[in-house]
C-alpha cells in the first residue's frame, strides 16, 4: 500500500509533467552542477529576450 506522501509526490510530479515541466535525473553532484547551469542559462537566455 503506498503511503499518502509518496501519492502526493507522484500527483504533483504528474501535474508538473502536464505543464511542460521534465524530470531530471541527479545522481552525484555533476549531475547537479550540470543541471544547475543548464537552468541558469536557460533563465538567462529568457531574461535577455524581454
Amino acid at each position: 500500500m503506498m503511503q499518502p506522501e509518496q501519492i502526493l509526490e507522484e500527483q504533483l510530479v504528474a501535474q508538473l509533467q502536464t505543464m511542460g515541466y521534465a524530470g531530471v535525473t541527479i545522481v552525484d553532484e555533476k549531475d547537479l552542477l550540470t543541471n544547475l547551469k543548464a537552468q541558469l542559462e536557460k533563465r538567462d537566455k529568457q531574461h535577455h529576450n524581454l
